[in-house]
């Protein structure tokens, strides 16, 4: 099952299924590289690509996209854990999700849990029969199960085997709670491991007691000492499990990305941490690589692998990069399509630098169309930012990832109820990936200071009963949960379906087999501009602008009769008070109107009532 050159190695970090096939897991390679520094030969193994290939890739692939709130990785593996089949009221919208992932086949929860659990026997068998004395397990997101259930096989086979684990589902007092399905595991590492792992490796070797069964990792400070990666491993298991060459629905090169981190924690989230994220845990402070190291890193990864595709991991990218790295990178004669997280305030003028640094995809964080939503997630951010950062993406070719996420604590109806009517006139924007409803996070403040937001009965998202039937209370283990508040979707469902309704048309707007919709300004002669409008709702396709009336829609601001058209129109948007922009518009026309404006006016008006107290005058100049 291995290739023989695994047999040298002293240690084994295994990546377990459900980790993305399409990339390489930073993290464990980061670890076997500390191992190496530290005088070891680790190797990668890549169990996720070769159960993978047992199920079918695109099948794979599929269910690791399944709702976070059904674990089905987790349902899947629990047969090869615990030997019983867990049956609940959630079995068929479980059943539900994997006939959508894994259509047109009739594929079901047991086929994948009996396939599992076979898989299971023949990976540890081989597993086992490795020489190196230390192997490690990640687990992130929905691995756990398969991690363990690895180990269990592997350590009756093989009780002399050090075996660790390690990952984000073992940070804090997961690292605790999992202790009870933890047998079979000999140390768990709980937090950043880049230090803990090698003092570990250290105290090993020289015989020293004490590392416990918990062993507690500190955030790293000096992020340039963090080792680049190699990906060798990964792209050698690739090339002989599910590659498009060798298996008949597999992986295309241009499919792969190349993960890479340039920072970790949040610098907005020590700032001000968003009421619902749970990212970082003990880490929020933010550390970054310096951008000399990174440009020579990134370059070299390039060089070696021949992919052009860099997802960075980063919560968020770094601030000092706008003027260090991405200018080194706009200059760089080979570009690269990178992805990296960030914050919506983007500028124009930054929003461009990102584009000409090679940065085609963003994740910026907008999560609300209602400046209220925003503030109760303490985002930072109002409406109209995430209006700009959608209609500047959308003017350079830039593709923003985004879910609108509802059900907060104390929202209001009229937030939601101004949002579904605002949503058709957005068709030309990017669409959100989808609705979702606020998972409560461990981590988070709305977890850990529940009280001050008046959430009451905090307890796990269900499916952790059915994915850990053996565990009598998963508080310990989980990191999804839900409680009890008081929020609009709840008393009001039929604007979660408003929403939901909005949203799938705005998607099918974007298909791909549709044009994709314009509200754009163009320039046809000097103080003469086209206004073209093709979504749904447009009452005319194109209109003719004068200088006044451009500006008076770029901007906001203008004579009170051209405002109101555009209104009527849907070419502006009146956020209580405050007219937004919709529009897209050529580059030194966005240049132009991209004026500071005192965002705090609009927070100041959604305080003091709704949209239906507001006139046009309230904004007009």
């Amino acid at each position: 099952m291995f290739d023989a050159d695994y047999n040298t190695a002293d240690i084994l970090v295994v990546v377990p299924p459900f980790a993305s096939p399409d990339r390489p897991a930073l993290g464990p390679h980061v670890i076997a590289a500390r191992a190496a520094q530290a005088g070891y030969e680790a190797r990668v193994l890549y169990a996720n690509l070769s159960f993978a290939s047992k199920i079918g890739v695109r099948r794979y692939q599929k269910l690791c996209g399944t709702p976070t709130g059904l674990l089905i990785g987790e349902r899947i593996f629990a047969h090869a854990m615990f030997g019983t089949k867990a049956s609940g009221h959630m079995e068929p919208e479980v059943e539900r999700a994997i006939a959508a992932a894994t259509a047109p086949s009739s594929v079901t929860l047991d086929w994948l849990q009996q396939t599992a659990r076979q898989w299971a026997d023949d990976f540890s068998a081989a597993l086992a029969a490795m020489p190196a004395t230390i192997i490690g397990f990640s687990t992130v997101f929905e691995q756990t199960l398969a991690a363990l259930s690895i180990a269990k096989r592997t350590k009756k086979a093989a009780p002399d085997k050090i075996l660790l684990l390690g990952g984000a589902n073992v940070d804090g007092i997961m690292s605790e709670g999992i202790q009870p399905l933890a047998g079979s595991i000999d140390h768990i590492f709980s937090g950043e491991s880049d230090v803990s792992f090698v003092d570990f490796l250290t105290n090993l070797r020289d015989q020293k007691p004490g590392n416990g069964k918990i062993i507690r990792g500190e955030p790293l400070e000096a992020l340039d000492d963090s080792p680049m990666p190699d990906y060798d491993d990964y792209f050698a298991q690739l090339a002989q499990t599910v590659a498009c060459d060798i298996h008949p629905d597999g992986l295309r090169p241009e499919e792969i990305w190349l993960p890479y981190e340039t920072s970790r924690g949040c610098w907005w989230g020590a700032k001000q941490h968003c009421t619902f994220c749970g990212l970082n845990a003990n880490g929020m402070q933010h550390r970054q690589k310096s951008a000399e190291k990174a440009f020579t890193e990134l370059n070299d990864l390039v060089a070696r692998y021949k992919l052009t595709r860099i997802m960075m991991v980063d919560n968020i990218m770094p601030h000092s990069y706008f003027s260090t790295l991405l200018p080194e990178l706009a200059r760089a004669e080979n570009k690269v399509g990178i992805f990296y997280e960030q914050k919506a305030n983007l500028s124009y003028q930054k929003m461009k630098l990102l584009k000409s640094a090679g940065v085609e995809r963003i994740q910026p964080g907008i999560e609300s169309l209602a400046t209220s939503v925003l503030k109760l997630m303490r985002k930072g951010s109002t409406l109209k930012i995430n209006l700009d950062c959608l209609r500047f993406a959308r003017a350079l070719g830039i593709e923003a990832a985004w879910n609108l996420l509802t059900d907060f604590p104390g929202d209001e109806d009229i937030a939601y109820e101004v949002t579904a009517r605002l949503i058709p006139l957005l068709q030309h924007l990017q669409p959100p990936v989808g609705v979702g409803q606020l998972s409560i996070e461990r981590f988070s403040p709305y977890f850990d200071r529940k009280d001050d937001y008046k959430i009451t009965n905090v307890r796990p998202i269900p499916a952790y009963g059915l994915a850990f039937p053996t565990i009598e209370r998963a508080d310990d283990i989980a990191y999804h949960f839900i409680g009890d508040y008081d929020s609009s979707l709840r008393r009001r469902p039929d604007l979660a379906r408003r929403l939901g309704d909005g949203v799938e048309a705005w998607k099918a707007a974007w298909a791909p087999d549709r044009v994709m919709p314009v509200l754009c300004v163009l320039d046809l002669s000097p103080g003469r501009y086209l206004l073209a409008d093709t979504r749904a709702c447009a009452d005319v396709d194109a209109e003719i602008l004068n200088e006044a009336t451009m500006s008076a829609y770029l901007s906001g601001i203008g004579d009170q009769t051209v405002l109101r058209r555009g209104l009527d129109r849907g070419y502006l948007h009146d956020d209580y008070g405050l007219l937004l922009p919709l529009a897209t518009a050529t580059e030194h026309l966005l240049e132009r109107f991209e004026t500071p404006r005192n965002h705090a006016a609009g927070l100041d008006r959604h305080a003091a009532g709704s949209a239906s107290t507001h006139s046009l005058k309230t904004a007009s100049a």
